[in-house]
């Protein structure tokens, strides 16, 4: 744009053209960086960062997401992971469903339940989906690999009061409570 045409002209004149004799429109007038997001920029602050400021709920350290990680599939998308020739030859008979193998760990209960019936294999149910696959007479069946971590379960099988033995291992249950179990692979297997 050309100098005359510009607003600034309209101030030649007038000494320091509106800035002032000492700043002189020089430096840091708003102060330096983010400063004044609490005081003289507020507004602007809460305008386009809202919860700038502030903490909400509880610091997690180091929180490594492998135990966390539990992919799932719906109940309405258990028929497509079929083979096209389980889906013919076991009309009659539901065909069994390992679901682990396709990267899911866990059945959830959203749209309808397959058209018919199956025996599938998992290691999470989520109430729902199990309820929609018992009423399509289907059935399910927790995967092997699943470590049982029902306490009452080891309680009736065994009891330990706090010593180690060859063939027993002591639960990792809390303070007071403490229940012996055979190695996992053999109470699973039984």
């Amino acid at each position: 744009m050309m100098t005359r045409l510009k607003n600034n002209r309209k101030k030649r004149g007038h000494i320091s053209a509106c800035h002032g004799r000492i700043d002189k429109h020089k430096k840091h007038p708003g102060g330096r960086g983010n400063a004044g997001g609490m005081h003289h920029h507020r507004i602007l602050f809460d305008k386009y960062h809202p919860r700038y400021f502030g903490k909400v709920g509880m610091c997690y350290f180091h929180k490594t997401m492998n135990k966390f990680h539990c992919p799932i599939v719906n109940v309405d998308h258990l028929f497509s992971l079929l083979s096209d020739s389980m889906k013919f030859a076991l009309e009659r008979k539901g065909p069994l469903l390992d679901v682990t193998p396709f990267g899911y760990f866990k059945v959830l209960g959203k749209g309808n339940a397959p058209p018919t019936p199956l025996v599938i294999k998992e290691n999470f149910f989520s109430k729902i989906a199990e309820k929609k696959i018992k009423e399509a007479v289907g059935q399910i069946f927790p995967s092997i690999n699943v470590q049982a971590d029902d306490n009452a379960f080891f309680a009736s099988q065994f009891s330990c009061k706090g010593f180690l033995y060859k063939d027993l291992q002591r639960c990792p249950l809390p303070k007071g409570s403490c229940y012996a179990r055979k190695s996992a692979s053999s109470i699973r297997l039984q």
